[in-house]
């Protein structure tokens, strides 16, 4: 966890459309103030970050965010693009989210998404610690049941 926290720590430059993100606290800074994203929001935003410009498929966005659960993961999308669309709108965050139909989704921006090897670093940190949580959740149940 300490590296995780470190890795963030030397995120200054992280930004969408011209608004900071903070990796720590899950937001998008907006005039100073933060707008604290749910667990898949953030999830599914950061993946549409790492893939910016480049189609991302529903099925990734499952796999990635709901861990291959696509009876939950289905409608989790939908909701999830259609939920980040209209805190784009509501902040003025000029980033798209285009549907291309039948295949996905792909995040354009005016402004280039600055981000840079410490992001990368920490989303895959990231990754693996929910990886560890999502293993010890399913071993604590097999034990408790």
């Amino acid at each position: 966890m300490s590296g995780y926290n470190s890795l963030l720590q030397q995120l200054p430059g992280l930004s969408l459309s011209g608004h900071q993100l903070d990796m720590q606290m899950q937001s998008i800074i907006v005039e100073g103030r933060h707008v604290r994203l749910r667990s898949k929001l953030w999830q599914v935003l950061v993946h549409l970050i790492e893939n910016q410009n480049r189609l991302v498929s529903r099925q990734s966005l499952i796999e990635y965010c709901w861990h291959g659960n696509n009876y939950t993961g289905e409608q989790g999308v939908t909701h999830t693009i259609c939920h980040l669309r209209r805190i784009f709108k509501k902040y003025a965050v000029s980033a798209k989210i285009i549907t291309i139909p039948k295949k996905g989704y792909v995040l354009e921006d005016q402004q280039q998404i600055t981000r840079n090897d410490t992001f990368m670093q920490a989303v895959q940190l990231s990754h693996k610690m929910e990886s560890c949580e999502d293993s010890f959740t399913t071993q604590f149940l097999s034990i408790a049941n």
